[in-house]
This record gives C-alpha cells, structure tokens and sequence, in this order.
C-alpha cells in the first residue's frame, strides 16, 4: 500500500508538470554510464522509504518518506557522478538536488549500487535486496559544520 502511494504521487507530480530542475545545481556533469536507469527504484531501510524514477535525460523525481517524520518529501534530483559524491563510498548511480525537510531546504545526495555478491544488502530486520542506498540529507562543510544525515538502506528496480 505504501509503494501504491509513493507512485501515485510521483505519476501526480510528473502529470501537473510539477518538477523543476533542483534548487542547488552541482557542477559535475553526468557521465553516459551513470544516467540513472528508466525503471523506477523502491528503496530504504524498516524506519524509512525513498522512490525515484526517471524523469528525463539526467533528470528524476523522487518521494521520500524519512525516519520518524509523518511528512512525505517530494522534488527532482540530476543524475551526477557517484564517484566521491558521499565520502569514499561507491555506486553505480549518483544523484544530487534539494528537499524541504525540517522547515528548510537541504541540499540531498543519493547513491544507488548493486550489493556485493558475498554480502547481499540487507534491511535493520534482515530482509535482502538486489541494490544498495545511501541518502545523504544535509550539509557537510569541510570545516568542521556538519548538519548531514546518511541513511543506509537496500532496495530494488520495479518491473516495467
């Protein structure tokens, strides 16, 4: 029912014409390889749930429901080099932009990559998944103000 709802309003978003470009622009430009793919992805851990799906070119729209807040959080993201985009941790797909979360705009870091094959991903009870996610929502500033939060998860592509 949850996943039902989380589509919902990215079809809703994706019909009004809602979506923008992301508020804060990352000057990485996105490699061919890592364009985020067209089929949707349902990821997250038991206390939280994000959805992205393609919207463009370089572009995708996402729902994210965080841990302990009755909000949903809805916006775009652009597909970036996963590279360094969260600390020395690697992906196959970056994603950067904003959300409004706890009464301001933060900037938002998603990296999406396949589980290892000797160690599946798996959620706080225990349950695998094909695909790894971090979200990084916050900012981290290099000389030592760290509002950031990293939330680990597994998750999976839906069927077309």
């Amino acid at each position: 029912m949850r996943l039902v709802r989380l589509l919902l309003v990215l079809g809703w978003m994706a019909a009004l014409g809602v979506l923008a470009g992301p508020l804060e622009e990352d000057v990485r430009h996105v490699a061919a390889g890592h364009d985020f793919p067209e089929r949707a992805f349902e990821g997250g851990n038991d206390d939280w749930r994000i959805v992205l799906r393609r919207y463009g070119p370089g572009e995708a729209i996402f729902v994210f429901e965080p841990p302990g807040e009755g909000d949903t959080a809805t916006g775009s993201l652009r597909s970036v080099d996963p590279e360094g985009l969260i600390g020395r941790m690697h992906g196959q797909y970056g994603l950067t932009g904003s959300l409004r979360y706890q009464h301001a705009t933060r900037p938002m870091k998603v990296l999406v990559g396949p589980a290892r094959h000797d160690t599946p991903c798996r959620t706080v009870r225990g349950v695998r998944y094909p695909q790894a996610i971090l979200v990084s929502v916050g900012a981290s500033d290099p000389l030592g103000a760290d509002d950031s939060r990293v939330l680990y998860g597994c998750g999976r592509y839906l069927p077309d």
